[in-house]
C-alpha cells in the first residue's frame, strides 16, 4: 500500500487547479489594466483601486482553490 502511494504522489484536482490558475490571470489582468489606466491618464485613482482590487480579489480565489486541494488531499489522506 506504501508503495502504491508513493508511486502516485500528490494528486491534483482540477478544480483546484482551474481556480488557482484564474485567479493568477485575474490579478495580472488587473495590475495591467491598472496600470494602462495611469499611464493613458483616464483616472488615477481609479486605476490604483483597480489594480489593488484585483490583486486582493486574485488572493482571495487563490485561497479557495488551495482550500479545495487541501480537502482533496484530506479525503485521499495524503
Amino acid at each position: 500500500m506504501e508503495e502504491k502511494r508513493e508511486k502516485i504522489g500528490r494528486k491534483t484536482n482540477n478544480v483546484a487547479f482551474s481556480i488557482k490558475t484564474i485567479s493568477v490571470l485575474l490579478a495580472l489582468i488587473g495590475i495591467i489594466g491598472g496600470c494602462l489606466m495611469i499611464v493613458f491618464n483616464i483616472l488615477k485613482l481609479d486605476g490604483i483601486f483597480y489594480i489593488v482590487g484585483s490583486v486582493v480579489g486574485g488572493i482571495l480565489m487563490y485561497a479557495i482553490g488551495e482550500f479545495l486541494q487541501l480537502i482533496e488531499d484530506i479525503k485521499n489522506k495524503l
